[in-house]
């Protein structure tokens, strides 16, 4: 299912569902959602795990971008496309 939802999106690098979980993780983030409730949410048992998800937000903080745009731009597929 997934790499059929990918290869009709037009996406040309490899998505898994970790490639989800991460997307999902990173779009709470972006809402302001705390992230203990993250954690709490992906069944992390330790916050180091959902911590790593921290550093796309960051990056996009940077530059001024949404992380969900990196991602896509990551994954092969400019947003608004």
């Amino acid at each position: 299912m997934i790499r059929m939802a990918r290869l009709r999106s037009g996406i040309s690098k490899r998505v898994t569902t970790h490639t989800l979980r991460h997307c999902y993780a990173t779009h709470l983030l972006e809402a302001g959602i705390d992230i203990k409730t993250i954690q709490h949410l992906l069944g992390h048992r330790c916050l180091s795990t959902t911590s790593i998800y921290l550093h796309v937000a960051g990056k996009a903080a940077e530059s001024g971008e949404r992380a969900s745009d990196l991602l896509s731009v990551a994954c092969g597929k400019a947003s608004g496309s």
